[in-house]
């Protein structure tokens, strides 16, 4: 079917002009054609033309968005085309010096990085031959931050940084105590490695000791570390929660050499090996709504040539590091998403914390797993499975085993796959922002809003400077209040509960073999303890928590309108996808992120 070609405008036009276009008068128009033809290069003969028209097509219609660094460097002499890297952190002098080297290069070229540091003996080690101790895991964190704070000095990119680090080691209460300084580990998030084992000793009220190479070097209750983790994460939005554990279970390429799963990157959509890299893209699921409902031809198609504009889009990256261009076409891993959820939802007249909505997404998402899996099958047909496959112990491990049908099973064997992991929900903050539909899987974080610009003396900025107010309205928002049609179903993202947001995130991963980036609102009131209960509820079947209670970061300068007083201000307002790139101030994503 025929869908109009999308425009931005206004604020979303302003966001792909500072962040995306290459030059101040390219159009969002030759945008896609720039970055269509650059990926389509990648195909052979008369296909190159083919995909370049049909890469056209879903960008101009707004069926699909590749992550902000395609849209950045797609192009440009040396484009670096990946949101973001997994780099290892070994013990040894020469493994600390790779690290801040390769932050440093992966940096440069406005890559994220996400970092596991439980390899790194824990503080007051004896180190044999010098007679020293050793500084610990958290003084290489700091290492790490401040060569970040050194390059964003001289004029380089904010570095987003995900450390992590595992519920034994014994640096574990350093680790939680540095975040609690505002000052401290800035350029970073950072998240707690648990797994079945640490949920046995939580659940039986048991004790963790910590230990290195045998030796005892510390104790706590489960239940106090647990309390400390939540306490923390209630206080300032850290640390996150990652579920190593269910992640390398359901790792694809867990039977392959340097295949096991270290750390996600920074914002933990993507569960990847050391030197591993995430290809985002999104297909935005509001303008597959047709006629009041979902357009499944339409959806089969965009999930196939997103997939497809992923894996040619590996080919078409300027890698920022050897091995990693290496481990790249080892494994060719991307990460195909979401976004618009929320816009869908409404469109279908369905509340977002609904059971009826939670079995919508369900359907949804199995239908672009099941479309997604066989579009790479198709791929591995025409160009080859991904060089580390594994015919025999593919179908073996534990997301195939688990969620895929057996019809996939016996194409993947007899065929073989191109990816070794195909589906990853990003955040989408930037992208949706432009293509002006709701982020990721979150629910509108505010569907109309005052906001208030402080005066500042020394800027060019009108509305800072005279201390403006705006009214600011999402676009289906405004578009629902025009036609007078019912706002039942707009909910914003305090009106959904911790568990509510929870559920929903389980329903999304049982279908997606990377993991998936949401934040988990909680009122500024909420409880604690509510909170904590919540959580355990669902910590075991999700690959990763980020919580954020409203106001525990900075005050903001948002204040919000009911969704019932909104029309009286409608010939005021200004149409904007969202509040900002990651309203909760938790994700750290720099300029020409996601």
């Amino acid at each position: 079917m025929s869908v109009d070609k999308y425009s931005p405008q206004g604020f979303a036009l302003k966001i792909f002009q500072d962040r995306y276009a290459i030059h101040a008068k390219e159009t969002f128009e030759q945008a896609c054609e720039r970055v269509s033809r650059t990926i389509a290069d990648a195909e052979m003969g008369t296909k190159r033309d083919e995909y370049f028209t049909r890469f056209l097509d879903v960008l101009q219609t707004n069926r699909f968005s590749p992550g902000g660094r395609i849209w950045r460097g797609a192009g440009r002499p040396r484009g670096q085309l990946l949101n973001c890297f997994c780099i290892p952190a070994e013990d040894s002098r020469e493994g600390w010096g790779d690290v801040l080297r390769n932050v440093t290069i992966i940096s440069g070229t406005g890559g994220g990085v996400g970092i596991n540091f439980s390899k790194i003996r824990p503080r007051g080690t004896k180190i044999r031959g010098t007679g020293g101790e050793a500084t610990g895991s958290v003084s290489l964190m700091r290492a790490v931050n401040a060569v970040c704070n050194e390059l964003r000095e001289g004029g380089g990119r904010r570095s987003a940084l995900l450390y992590c680090l595992d519920w034994r080691h014994p640096d574990l209460l350093e680790f939680l105590e540095a975040k609690l300084d505002k000052k401290e580990l800035t350029n970073a998030n950072i998240s707690v490695l648990v797994d079945d084992e640490f949920f046995k000793l939580l659940d039986n009220k048991g004790d963790i000791v910590f230990k290195w190479q045998g030796e005892e070097r510390g104790k706590i209750s489960s239940q106090e570390l647990w309390d400390k983790i939540i306490q923390n994460a209630w206080n300032g939005g850290d640390p996150g929660l990652l579920n190593i554990g269910l992640m390398s279970e359901q790792n694809t390429i867990s039977y392959v050499n340097g295949g096991e799963i270290s750390s996600p990157n920074p914002c933990a959509e993507a569960t990847l090996e050391e030197y591993g890299c995430c290809c985002l893209g999104a297909i935005n699921l509001h303008t597959h709504i047709v006629d009041g409902k979902m357009d499944w031809d339409l959806l089969e198609e965009t999930v196939a040539i997103g997939v497809r504009f992923l894996d040619d889009v590996l080919e078409q990256n300027n890698y920022p590091l050897p091995i990693i261009q290496q481990t790249s076409q080892r494994h060719r891993r991307i990460g195909l998403g979401i976004m618009g959820l929320h816009d869908m939802l409404i469109e279908l007249n369905l509340k977002y914390s609904t059971q009826i909505a939670r079995d919508t997404v369900d359907k949804i998402m199995n239908f672009i797993k099941k479309q997604a899996y066989h579009a790479s099958i198709t791929l591995a047909i025409e160009k080859g499975p991904f060089q580390a496959f594994d015919a025999s112990k593919h179908t073996r491990t534990g997301f195939a085993k688990k969620h895929l049908t057996r019809r996939h099973h016996r194409l993947i064997k007899e065929y073989g796959i191109r990816n070794c992991a195909l589906l990853a929900a990003a955040p989408t903050g930037t992208i949706s922002l432009v293509a002006g539909c709701s982020s990721g899987i979150e629910p509108l974080f505010q569907a109309v809003y005052k906001r208030h610009f402080n005066k500042h003396k020394d800027t060019h900025n009108d509305k800072k400077k005279n201390g403006a107010m705006e009214i600011i309205i999402h676009p289906l928002l405004a578009k629902f209040l025009k036609a007078n049609r019912s706002t039942k179903c707009f909910q914003n993202a305090h009106d959904i509960s911790p568990e509510e947001h929870l559920a929903m995130q389980v329903v999304c991963q049982n279908h997606i073999d990377n993991a998936i980036s949401k934040t988990i609102n909680v009122p500024t009131d909420f409880a604690v303890e509510q909170l904590s209960r919540a959580v355990r509820k669902y910590i075991d079947r999700l690959k990763g928590v980020t919580i954020y209670r409203d106001g525990s970061r900075s005050k903001s300068p948002l204040i919000p309108i009911p969704t019932s007083e909104a029309k009286q201000y409608l010939d005021k307002m200004k149409e904007e996808a969202a509040i900002d790139d990651c309203p909760s101030g938790k994700c750290n994503i720099p300029k020409g992120g996601k």
